[in-house]
């Protein structure tokens, strides 16, 4: 892989790359939530992350390193729990991982799923008036019920609180729910700047450059331009440069 100069490297905000079971990324200053969304998609390992988690901010260059030692340098100081396939076929596989804020994991312990609440119980906490309990709410239930979430993750997505439709969008992302792409150009107006981003980093990745995909992209992309938010104004230039080069 060429290396690229210094000044190559900071235009690029984020790059992540996930091949033959190995990641590479280079990060300068992002916050981490839309980083592993774009790391569970390309892995298919779903990182499930608490909100502070997803807040925080990273600067950080890696090439070629497994999986698991690329997700525990990123959560270096957050407690993280990491799931291993014992089956015979895949003995030793990642499966999932959960991250939590420092301490935020002292008191979880693994439990048995017949003492589990039942789904039942998690849809009657979307309605909860504690939007960390809708939250934990719409986590579980994708994570239980992966792409057929898909009705109860639309309801979440206009949730009237910004950090309950971005974690509804981060774990329906990350599961692979199958959104539409209207919805997630919808998601490109949301109120909220970490919403505004994350959708748009979930159409970036689904746009290779060159494709024939790029014609419908460049439209929003200029419309991003005009984003009250610098950094989301920054990434839409920094694709469309990246289109039209090549």
């Amino acid at each position: 892989m060429p290396k690229q100069s210094n000044a190559r490297a900071g235009r690029e905000a984020r790059r992540v790359v996930f091949e033959n079971g190995l990641l590479s990324l280079h990060l300068h200053e992002q916050r981490l939530g839309p980083v592993l969304v774009e790391i569970s998609r390309k892995s298919a390992v779903p990182v499930f992350s608490a909100p502070e988690v997803d807040q925080r901010v990273v600067s950080l260059s890696l090439y070629n390193v497994p999986l698991e030692q690329g997700l525990r340098q990123l959560f270096a100081d957050c407690d993280a729990f990491f799931y291993f396939s014992q089956g015979a076929a895949d003995r030793g596989a990642l499966r999932t991982v959960w991250a939590y804020a420092p301490g935020g994991g002292r008191d979880l312990l693994p439990v048995p799923p017949e003492t589990w609440a039942s789904t039942q119980d998690f849809e009657r906490k979307l309605t909860s008036t504690v939007p960390a309990e809708r939250i934990q709410a719409i986590e579980t239930i994708v994570a239980r019920d992966g792409p057929a979430s898909l009705d109860t993750v639309m309801r979440l997505l206009i949730d009237p609180t910004p950090e309950v439709r971005l974690r509804a969008l981060d774990v329906a992302l990350s599961a692979s729910v199958p959104l539409s792409d209207d919805v997630v150009v919808t998601l490109t107006s949301d109120a909220s700047p970490e919403v505004r981003a994350l959708a748009l980093e979930a159409i970036v990745s689904g746009t290779e450059p060159g494709s024939a995909r790029v014609a419908e992209t460049e439209p929003l992309l200029r419309r991003m331009l005009g984003d009250p938010d610098e950094q989301i104004r920054a990434r839409a230039r920094e694709v469309l440069d990246a289109y039209r080069s090549q």
